[in-house]
């Protein structure tokens, strides 16, 4: 092909073809031809070269291209600022993207909205709200009409900071101009609202993309779905879930109904998940990871781990992989039922499938074992985190840890303990710590003990809680009621100061 160009005219055309199929390297391998033919680049050879490596968005190389053109003698001109702001901007480099629309203001270019819109969109990608809001204004600056893209890519950077209410500012803005807001638009606010406990207003906004005839698209009730989800609204969610095919004649896909399944699961509806999931099955939509995370965190938070573990089988007999939030949350299923012994199974299971146990899966061993009473296997594993694995322990591993030995009313081991946490860098005990503690020794009759660790809590400045005060009367209950009659005065008065 090389060898039948006969022409820097033919060459352009073919580097502009390598770019509309994102061949960059045989681009840039035409373009180094030039010099062997005696061909002379121009401005439009750099800029389709440019535009090769930006739609591959391998910005080094046009960052090079464009850097070989200012040392040529030509003059680059907007298109070939736009294009390098483009590579950068799929790159996800805004920082440079930024620096270029710096250097077209000092070199005096005529700006055009393309290289606004690419700069606001890298910046939407590195999550720096910030920057394109500003950038919105240096648009307005330079006497430039934003279009519905710098919108678009505005509300993204909004969505991607949880800046809701700017992304709602800026829809209604568009709305009231002269350009429609599309459904790309609407999908970004959607967005915005998610994870920000928006699910009203993201239900309202459904009705507005109706009510302006805009044809909704599964990425638009995906995210009104998990919208849904993060709020635990599981009744809206399954309400657009069933209304997808039936009244928009659209077809849910996996994250449709991971998202469905999510939902219920964080409203601790365990059954609705695991028909929203036998529903997925039906419509021979093949579960992920992330469904099957999803359902076997349901199951978990009502301690149905039995299930759990079945859908750990399913899981393996599709040829997927769990993942170390699978094995998690099964070990914490099998822990709230006191089934320590499955739980430890799994544990030890992790390195079979090239899975590394994190802070996470550690403390939900440690409540495992603290529920199932063995409260040797807390302290053993605890020590083992101690000597230095890469994850370490948190103060939720502490508290887990006293618990166990509460539990066993081992009020020696469990005190040890808090003086450990106490000891530790970079972590601090909590009331849960000194409840625990102060419960061990309740249950061993050391009353004198509770007290101790009750004032260490005052003067640490813990606050204290009902949980607190009800340790204390126990402990003291056996002769020595009195000191627990002032005591719990004591507490309930520094309690409702606080």
């Amino acid at each position: 092909m090389r060898c039948s160009l006969q022409s820097i005219l033919e060459y352009n055309k073919a580097i502009s073809s390598c770019a509309k199929s994102t061949e960059w390297q045989a681009a840039l391998q035409l373009f180094a031809d030039l010099d062997l033919k005696g061909f002379q680049a121009t401005v439009v050879t750099y800029n389709s070269a440019i535009n090769a490596c930006a739609q591959a968005a391998n910005w080094r190389s046009a960052m090079l291209l464009l850097k070989n053109l200012d040392g040529t003698g030509l003059q680059a001109n907007i298109i070939s600022y736009s294009t390098a702001i483009t590579s950068c901007e799929k790159a996800g480099q805004w920082q440079v993207a930024v620096v270029l629309l710096e250097d077209l203001k000092l070199k005096r270019l005529q700006l055009n909205i393309i290289a606004f819109n690419a700069v606001i969109t890298a910046c939407a990608k590195g999550e720096e709200w910030q920057h394109s809001l500003s950038l919105l204004g240096a648009v307005q600056e330079a006497n430039l009409t934003g279009s519905v893209v710098t919108y678009n890519a505005c509300i993204s950077a909004s969505a991607r900071g949880n800046q809701w209410q700017l992304a709602l500012l800026w829809l209604t803005e568009l709305r009231e101009g002269a350009d429609m807001a599309d459904i790309i638009t609407f999908n970004s606010v959607l967005a915005a609202f998610d994870g920000s406990g928006q699910w009203e207003r993201a239900m309202d906004l459904l009705g507005v993309i109706a009510a302006d005839r805009l044809e909704a698209t599964v990425i638009t009730y995906n995210v009104a779905i998990s919208s849904c989800a993060g709020s635990g609204q599981w009744h809206a969610a399954l309400w657009i879930l069933s209304g997808m095919g039936k009244h928009f004649g659209l077809e849910c896909n996996v994250i449709t109904c991971t998202s469905a399944v999510n939902a219920c699961a964080e409203a601790g509806e365990w059954q609705q998940a695991l028909v929203t999931f036998d529903l997925m099955l039906q419509l021979r939509i093949q579960p992920n990871v992330f469904t099957y995370n999803a359902v076997i965190s349901a199951c978990e938070t009502a301690a149905e781990w039995e299930r759990a573990i079945t859908l750990l089988v399913q899981l393996r007999a599709t040829r997927q992989a769990g993942d170390i939030i699978t094995f998690s949350t099964l070990i914490s299923a099998c822990g709230k039922s006191g089934a320590w012994a499955e739980a430890w199974h799994l544990f030890c299971t992790l390195p079979t499938w090239r899975l590394e146990p994190n802070i996470i899966t550690f403390n939900s061993m440690m409540d495992a074992f603290g529920k199932g009473g063995e409260w040797k296997r807390a302290l053993s594993l605890l020590e083992e985190r101690l000597e230095g694995k890469s994850y370490g322990v948190d103060v939720i591993g502490f508290n887990a840890a006293i618990s166990a030995c509460e539990e066993a009313a081992k009020w020696e081991e469990a005190l040890e303990l808090l003086k450990n946490l106490q000891e530790a860098d970079a972590l601090q005990a909590d009331v849960i710590s000194f409840n625990a503690a102060i419960s061990s020794c309740e249950k061993s009759g050391r009353w004198q003990e509770a007290l101790g660790v009750f004032w260490e809590a005052q003067l640490e400045g813990v606050q204290t809680n009902e949980v607190t005060s009800n340790a204390l009367v126990n402990a003291c209950k056996a002769g020595h009621w009195l000191q627990g009659l002032e005591l719990l005065e004591a507490a309930v008065v520094t309690y409702v100061a606080c």
